[in-house]
């Protein structure tokens, strides 16, 4: 019978796997028990070495000797049954749950690079050409595995954005992350006008009034080291409609006399800036909405705090909003604007979530360690 005819074919090349056997598993998975005379010819697929699909079986085909069907079926779709797998519905099933754990490899594969690069970067801050043109295939290729992530799909939810993040990277400032930058940026990108200091420093396109006030941020308050930041976080908060961010920052981190210099000057000062946003919204295409609320600084633990005006500056919650529709540049003091602002999401998942500001600058957040255990 045809069922009992051998087939000595030579194994399938190393890492290609065998064309039969791949042949035979679709059929079967289409037309079921059908294929089982077929399947039984084909002798030398039932033990073919798969490193292209991830499957391997547990010893070398050996020629003119066959397997059972049965076997076929088990090792192929159903690893672990005691009895065959029969049937397109099963194997339908099996295929799958295979690329179901193939997708879910390939994510954690572009995460694992993400992370890479976030490392290389010091979390994106080497990218900024201020400082120097340096990385910049790094920016590019972030920007490559940011996009395939997604491409994939998941799920934006309340559920998946709660709880809290730690920045992980940024392909601008890092302190843009907060609330309080991100009202800043809405505010300057959405009016005409180009005030006479960005005229006079060459701007010549009012979108990009945000981008030369953050470059002089910058400049003032990192300007040869004095103040550096560490970890940089959010919170959201669905049920109270918040958002809270945090940044810690030091200043004085080490001062010395140049070359004869073998202490330091002066102590390390800093704290942790804490800035709420209220309002807080997610609609259908994944976009947070919030409105800038208030911000203070607060003990930043093993740093110092600033001695003689800490009691005056720290510790005290600054009524952003209410100050801001005062101003006449927002419509004050009458009718003042809202410093609102917004998110967009780019991908979610249990560990990580990738955001985009108003004017597409990138951050990449994770889950805490202590959330993750």
């Amino acid at each position: 019978s045809i069922s009992s005819m051998t087939h000595a074919s030579p194994p399938a090349k190393h890492g290609r796997g065998c064309i039969t056997c791949c042949i035979a598993l679709l059929w079967s998975a289409f037309f079921g028990q059908h294929f089982l005379a077929f399947s039984s010819v084909t002798g030398c697929s039932l033990w073919c070495s798969s490193d292209a699909s991830g499957l391997r079986l547990p010893q070398q085909h050996s020629p003119g000797r066959l397997r059972p069907k049965a076997y076929f079926l088990r090792s192929r779709l159903g690893r672990g049954s005691s009895r065959p797998t029969w049937g397109r519905g099963s194997a339908l099933r099996r295929l799958a749950d295979l690329s179901a754990e193939t997708t879910s490899v390939s994510v954690d594969a572009i995460k694992m690079k993400i992370l890479q690069i976030a490392a290389l970067t010091d979390r994106g801050q080497r990218l900024n050409k201020l400082i120097a043109p340096t990385y910049q295939d790094k920016r590019d290729a972030m920007s490559h595995l940011v996009q395939r992530l997604a491409d994939t799909t998941f799920n934006i939810s309340e559920d998946m954005l709660s709880g809290e993040w730690e920045l992980v990277f940024s392909d601008v400032e890092i302190f843009r992350s907060s609330p309080f930058f991100l009202a800043i940026e809405e505010a300057f990108n959405s009016s005409p006008d180009i005030p006479l200091l960005g005229e006079w420093l060459g701007l010549t396109d009012p979108t990009k009034k945000a981008e030369l006030f953050f470059k002089l941020h910058q400049l003032q308050v990192m300007s040869w080291g004095i103040s550096t930041v560490g970890r940089i976080a959010q919170r959201i908060d669905f049920n109270a409609s918040v958002l809270e961010s945090s940044f810690d920052t030091t200043i004085f981190g080490l001062t010395v006399i140049p070359l004869v210099g073998w202490g330091k000057l002066l102590p390390t000062l800093g704290g942790r800036v804490v800035t709420e946003a209220s309002n807080l919204t997610l609609d259908e295409k994944g976009t947070l909405y919030m409105e800038l609320d208030r911000t203070q600084v607060t003990t930043l633990p093993g740093v110092s705090r600033i001695p003689f005006v800490d009691k005056l500056l720290m510790d005290f919650w600054y009524p952003v909003n209410t100050v801001w529709k005062l101003l006449p540049w927002n419509g004050g003091p009458f009718e003042g604007r809202a410093p609102v602002c917004r998110m967009s999401t780019v991908y979610v998942d249990a560990t990580m979530r990738v955001s985009r500001d108003g004017s597409g600058g990138l951050f990449v957040y994770m889950r805490p360690m202590k959330s993750l255990s």
